[in-house]
């Protein structure tokens, strides 16, 4: 059998030889059982609650590919530490006849009913494990606030200084570490100063960041940045992207520290850990004069400037991001291509600026030359015009089109000689949502997640086989000349779509050209060139679409499309 190892460490406190030392013990019952080695995949100081991890997603790719039968791991908590994320990841693993065996704590998925108690338990076990670490962590911290020490993360202005035990040594013979103290950093306390000084006297943001990107003063990213690219001075950094952010927010430069003002909840749906504010009622104050940077006078112009650009500007852009139904917040976009169009130096939006209306790099407009080199601009009229063109010209083609149908067919050809889906699998899960729905509607069971998302996982998997014979073959033949007939119609008329509106004509050019455009500067440097991703792919999807086609047998067939370039 070909054996696949996963490995895992949760933090970057641990060593890399735990990796290691998990590694040998799957080789180890990999030996004892004949099993061949083919790959290994490994996640380095990320946390097992997070499903966005890199080897993990690889390694249920390289699954789903059917690149081995059995994965060796030290624990299931090595796969996940979410409950939910480990019960589905084990399941699909299952369902395509992958074995998983678990080296320390004995779990195999091919041992009978027992595996799935086992498998519950340790799940629950490993979500308890870190909540209880979680609250330990967030009182540890809450100690250390109160104390007025250090609680972790960076501020400009500032360096850390390790506070050591006189008395105590650690197996090196070094003193151990107790705390950690914030000390002023003049040289950055002055870039501090001068940008306080600048708002305070009317400069705005964007323009305090060019001036100092222009300068040369290291911005706080190139300051602390090791593996990753540094960056310079951004608006964002020094205003803020919300409340109680940026330079001109930090109230530690009037030597008030505060700790508590924000908790970190993980989205579910992608395992991304966001941002959400705490009641002020539980944020930990503490008065430390000497670590004030800013005087008084200054904060307090600062803050009265802040409220004026809230009442004056700010109360405009409220008002267009004010909903306009219930079912719609914040304002659409106003342009044809906004938010589709990407630099090919830096990967930033390119935004409308100015009253003349031109696209231009965001990173370049915000930062000058030293977050993006790419200087060039162009009209949007132009950009709209060109772009339309050529989108009407290479997909109106007659071979095009007749290379969209041709796919289509072989598309039909292929679903033909597939194998039909198991309709004993799909009766199987109706009955099983069917004893669900019942158990629930008289009580016998709780609506409770778990049955949720028991519920919603066969229903998943029925939606999937019954979309598999919702369309056959003939009348996909059938209905194909009039679905050509409907896209041919919707692009040549995408100019007039435009006109009348704007959200209805993005969904279409998004639907064939995907969500990015690459402008990048041509190589005689004097006007940007357009990088469009060739639509047949985009009409493909949408013809499998309508057709209510399995879009596998399309979108396979259309792979190596090259995009197209022209200059704006």
């Amino acid at each position: 059998m070909r054996a696949a190892i996963y490995t895992r460490y949760s933090t970057d406190k641990q060593s890399q030889a735990s990796t290691e030392d998990q590694r040998r013990k799957c080789e180890a019952r990999a030996t004892a059982e004949g099993w061949q080695v083919v790959e290994h995949f490994a996640d380095e100081a990320i946390s097992g609650a997070r499903s966005d991890r890199p080897g993990y997603r690889a390694l249920l790719a390289a699954a789903a590919a059917g690149r081995f039968d059995v994965i060796i791991v030290e624990g299931l908590d090595r796969l996940s530490r979410d409950s939910v994320e480990s019960e589905s990841a084990v399941r699909d693993l299952e369902f395509r006849g992958v074995r998983i065996v678990g080296v320390a704590d004995g779990y195999d998925s091919t041992s009978g009913k027992g595996r799935k108690l086992l498998r519950g338990i340790r799940g629950l076990m490993n979500e308890a494990y870190l909540d209880d670490l979680r609250e330990k962590t967030h009182r540890g911290l809450e100690g250390v606030a109160l104390k007025g020490s250090h609680t972790g993360g960076r501020a400009y202005g500032y360096r850390h200084v390790a506070v050591e035990d006189a008395t105590r040594r650690d197996p090196l013979g070094r003193a151990v570490v107790v705390a950690v103290r914030r000390e002023v950093d003049e040289e950055q306390a002055a870039v501090v100063r001068r940008i306080f000084a600048f708002y305070a006297d009317g400069r705005s943001a964007r323009w305090i960041a060019n001036t100092l990107n222009r300068e040369g003063v290291p911005s706080p990213g190139s300051t602390w940045a090791r593996t990753r690219k540094a960056r310079g001075w951004t608006a964002s950094a020094i205003a803020g992207p919300s409340d109680g952010t940026g330079i001109l927010n930090n109230e530690a430069y009037v030597g008030r520290i505060v700790w508590n003002r924000r908790q970190w909840v993980k989205d579910p749906a992608t395992g991304k850990r966001l941002p959400r504010p705490r009641p002020e009622s539980e944020w930990i104050v503490t008065e430390q004069p000497e670590l004030r940077i800013v005087d008084q006078p200054t904060w307090d112009r600062v803050k009265r400037r802040q409220r004026e650009v809230s009442l004056t500007i700010g109360a405009r852009v409220r008002a267009g991001l004010a909903p306009s139904s219930a079912n719609r917040l914040g304002r659409p976009p106003q342009y044809l291509f906004s938010g589709m169009l990407r630099c090919g130096y830096c990967g930033a939006n390119f935004i409308v600026t100015g009253t003349t209306q031109r696209y231009r790099c965001a990173s370049r407009v915000n930062g000058r030359q030293h977050l993006c080199s790419n200087r060039l601009g162009v009209p949007r009229a132009i950009v709209e015009a060109r772009l339309l063109e050529d989108v009407k010209a290479s997909l109106l083609a007659p071979d095009v089109i007749a290379d969209v149908v041709r796919r289509v067919r072989e598309g039909v050809a292929e679903a033909q000689r597939a194998p039909a889906p198991d309709a004993k699998r799909i009766a199987t899960l109706e009955a099983e949502i069917a004893r669900l729905v019942d158990a629930v509607a008289s009580g016998v069971l709780a609506p409770s997640p778990a049955v949720r998302e028991r519920q919603e996982r066969a229903e998943g998997e029925l939606a999937r086989l019954r979309a598999a014979t919702a369309a056959p073959v003939d009348k996909v033949e059938r209905m194909l000349p009039k679905v050509v007939e409907t896209y041919r119609a919707m692009i040549a008329n995408l100019e007039e779509v435009a006109r009348r509106d704007v959200a209805k004509a993005r969904a279409s050019l998004r639907a064939l050209l995907g969500d990015a455009i690459v402008l990048r500067a041509s190589d005689s440097g004097d006007y940007l060139e357009a990088v469009v991703a060739d639509g047949r792919e985009g009409l493909l999807a949408l013809a499998a679409n309508s057709l209510n086609f399995k879009e596998k047998y399309l979108l396979v067939a259309g792979e190596g499309f090259e995009p197209s370039t022209f200059g704006l």
